[in-house]
């Protein structure tokens, strides 16, 4: 879907210079009402933008799995936002390959700061990208923090502008490395949810603490490495 787009921006512009020039050269004395952003809108609702937009999906490369899952390509099951004034959070799942209904065989959790951009992570930093990958079945289960790469954030266009488009090119602290795309809706509750249930981990990570938290916490998600080795 965001190729689809860049694809569709990429013809409005030539659409627009193309109109341009034939007026300086005199061809085009009526300039025929082109609008390059409500150009975008309406190629955007043709090619899905609106109301069935794929949510996206990540690929695993993980060279110290078994043979089966060192290349694994994850389809978005759900992907929620949730914006302060500090921070913006992304909470992602994702499904095995083989499932049939969508699961949260994988969570993916990051944090950024609260502007669009591209973040480089840093786990030590406020002002940085941060979060981890939780695997939650299967011989790799476990999570693991992220150690490097970097995040892009921005808001989606008109009129899906409570949503926003991420692209990741993420490495663990197991050696995994997570390559993809989604589509996060701003939906604070939802993404709520999922901090609930992993609230010893997001608290181990940013030290604040998760509202409705369960008391005693329960301990932290064990670390892939250990799940597996």
């Amino acid at each position: 879907m965001l190729r689809d787009l860049a694809h569709a921006e990429s013809i409005a512009l030539s659409i627009d210079q193309r109109v341009s020039s034939a007026e300086r050269a005199g061809v085009a004395p009526v300039r025929c009402g082109v609008n390059i952003e409500l150009l975008l809108a309406a190629v955007a609702l043709l090619t899905g933008a609106v109301g069935c937009a794929p949510r996206g999906g990540i690929t695993l490369h993980q060279t110290f799995a078994p043979s089966g899952q060192r290349e694994l390509t994850l389809q978005n099951s759900r992907s929620h936002a949730s914006s302060s004034p500090d921070a913006r959070t992304i909470v992602a799942t994702f499904s095995r390959p083989d499932a049939e209904t969508a699961s949260r065989d994988f969570v993916l959790y990051l944090v950024t700061p609260p502007n669009e951009g591209e973040w480089v992570v840093d786990a030590g930093s406020t002002f940085a990208a941060r979060g981890f990958l939780i695997q939650t079945a299967g011989s790799l289960r476990g999570k693991t923090l992220l150690t490097g790469g970097s995040a892009i954030v921005r808001r989606a266009a008109w009129p899906r502008t409570n949503e926003y488009l991420v692209e990741l090119a993420l490495r663990c602290a197991d050696e995994t490395r997570i390559v993809g795309a989604l589509r996060a809706k701003e939906a604070p509750y939802d993404a709520l949810l999922v901090e609930r249930r992993y609230a010893a981990d997001v608290i181990e990570l940013t030290g604040r603490e998760v509202g409705g938290q369960s008391d005693p916490l329960p301990e932290p998600t064990p670390p892939r490495a250990t799940a597996w080795r």
